[in-house]
């Protein structure tokens, strides 16, 4: 697993948005990510996940992507992966689902 980061905030707000019941985390996620006016500043990498990528009005869309608001000094981490990207991030984490989707 890669975190790759075109630039690191000084004691940010993180808000994770994973998909969970509902997809609710990411919904909350990309709303988020909509009207705080944040750029993408990152992307975590895993080695031996499943090919997933997709396009939102004409722009890719990282499985595993990183938000900046300068602004609110937020970082917003939105995942567009089902269940099984999440277990696999767990995994290669070393994390428990409760502390990546609760």
């Amino acid at each position: 697993m890669e975190i790759a980061l075109s630039q690191k905030p000084k004691s940010p707000v993180v808000i994770s948005g994973f998909p969970g019941v509902g997809m609710v985390g990411a919904i909350a996620a990309e709303f988020l990510i909509q009207h705080l006016g944040t750029k993408q500043i990152g992307k975590i990498i895993l080695d031996k996940s499943p090919a997933l990528v997709a396009i939102h009005d004409g722009k890719l869309i990282e499985p595993f992507g990183a938000y900046y608001s300068s602004k609110h000094n937020i970082v917003v981490l939105h995942s567009i992966g089902g269940r099984q990207l999440l277990r696999y991030f767990q995994s290669a984490a070393g994390c428990g689902q409760r502390s990546l989707s609760a």
